[in-house]
């Protein structure tokens, strides 16, 4: 079986929305999204999505005078600690619990002190399940609380659509993402005095131009065509299978995600009117690619769901959650040969999505705890969900992968 890509480009006009100058497209975009989020919150355009977690760690280092610390997860890009630092605050570690992306909210605890200023959770495949409890610590202690959206929009909790659950939420609307151009995102909230200073803020940042978009859109551009199914199944995942077998985990076309020493000023940038025009005019077909990701994330539970990440996440949860991908887990000393075989039988899946940043140099002094973390992204296997795996793609992937456990490794045990 020819494998299907873990990861596709959703379509895109690449070069129009650079030109397109044409006005309202502000307006529309702020209205259009707010709408889609339920209404009832404010929506601040951003050029690149990760200038939201700074602006958020700066307003809430303003406000709090004199507290400076951030609470956050390590499990995620560099650069997004990067922007907690470029806010002038110090960031803190926060843990899981086992094998989950939930937050250990009695950690959580432990970490907070007078210095913090702000709490910072992400969504991952699943939701945070004690949203709740977090908030109510959160309001106990006078910090404020940010959600990091990015792979979660359109998710909702306890009936609320993500944006208005915290005080901010941070969507990303990038290349890869559900909702996308090359560069974009919203910072969400539905508190009046947010919205006023972050929209005084984003005012004076200088408009992207269409230079500054082209190295990345290069980038877009080749995973785009590399991708696509004939030039996918022709010549990436060959290149992919001749890598394993070399027993390099360096894919064919791998997206590198840099940690930048100073803010770049694409960061601190207002998109686009042609951008804002593109996303938003892509809006009702999110609906529809959410629904086939938990068709499949359904798929999966069948065959794994006592070995899911985040098992102790309730229906209620999971239901309203974006499965941007599905991950397992398996024993960390078997995970490279599971990894190695699937790709062989050609089912493209992937590892862990995201680092434990606080066992990279640039971390590794940051206080707080990270074990479960660091165990996770070592037991963690990622499965496919994007619109190009079929129902039965996902059945034969999953079969393939349970009889390989149990018959093909019979060593093999999952944790």
């Amino acid at each position: 079986m020819l494998a299907t890509p873990k990861q596709v480009i959703y379509p895109m006009r690449y070069l129009r929305p650079l030109w397109d100058n044409s006005a309202g497209a502000d307006e529309t975009f702020r209205s259009r999204l707010a709408d889609f989020l339920g209404g009832n919150v404010d929506v601040v355009p951003l050029g690149r999505a990760r200038a939201g977690i700074h602006l958020a760690a700066k307003f809430a280092r303003l406000r709090t005078r004199g507290r400076y610390r951030v609470v956050m997860l390590p499990h995620t890009i560099p650069d997004v600690i990067n922007m907690v630092r470029f806010a002038g605050c110090e960031p803190v570690f926060v843990d899981t619990l086992p094998d989950s992306t939930n937050v250990d909210v009695d950690h959580l605890a432990e970490v907070m002190d007078d210095k913090t200023c702000c709490v910072i959770v992400t969504h991952y495949h699943v939701n945070q399940e004690r949203l709740d409890d977090i908030r109510e610590l959160c309001r106990q202690r006078d910090v404020m609380l940010f959600d990091d959206c990015a792979i979660a929009l359109e998710g909702d909790y306890q009936g609320r659509r993500m944006g208005a659950t915290t005080d901010a939420s941070i969507f990303s609307m990038s290349g890869f993402k559900s909702l996308n151009y090359v560069w974009g995102g919203a910072l969400v909230t539905s508190r009046e005095d947010v919205a006023a200073h972050m929209q005084d803020e984003v005012a004076a940042f200088p408009e992207l131009t269409p230079a500054q978009y082209k190295e990345h859109m290069v980038a877009v551009l080749k995973y785009d065509l590399a991708t696509r199914p004939g030039i996918f199944s022709g010549m990436t995942f060959p290149t992919i299978r001749r890598n394993t077998r070399a027993g390099s985990e360096r894919e064919a076309l791998s997206f590198v995600r840099r940690e930048t020493e100073v803010i770049e000023d694409t960061v601190l940038s207002r998109p686009r009117p042609g951008v804002l025009r593109e996303i938003a005019r892509k809006l009702d077909t999110v609906g529809h690619r959410l629904a086939h990701r938990r068709m499949i994330a359904a798929v999966y539970d069948r065959f794994f769901a006592d070995r899911r990440v985040a098992p102790e996440a309730s229906d209620h949860v999971r239901a309203g959650s974006c499965f941007v991908f599905y991950p397992i887990l398996v024993d960390p000393e078997r995970r490279e040969r599971i990894y190695q075989q699937m790709i062989e039988r050609g089912y493209h899946i992937g590892l862990s999505v995201y680092p434990n940043v606080h066992e990279t140099e640039p971390f590794s002094g940051v206080s707080g705890r990270s074990r479960n973390i660091s165990k996770l992204v070592r037991s963690m296997i990622s499965l496919p969900t994007h619109p190009r795996v079929t129902r039965d793609y996902a059945q034969a992937l999953a079969t393939m992968l349970s009889k390989m456990a149990c018959h093909f490794m019979p060593a093999l045990a999952f944790v």
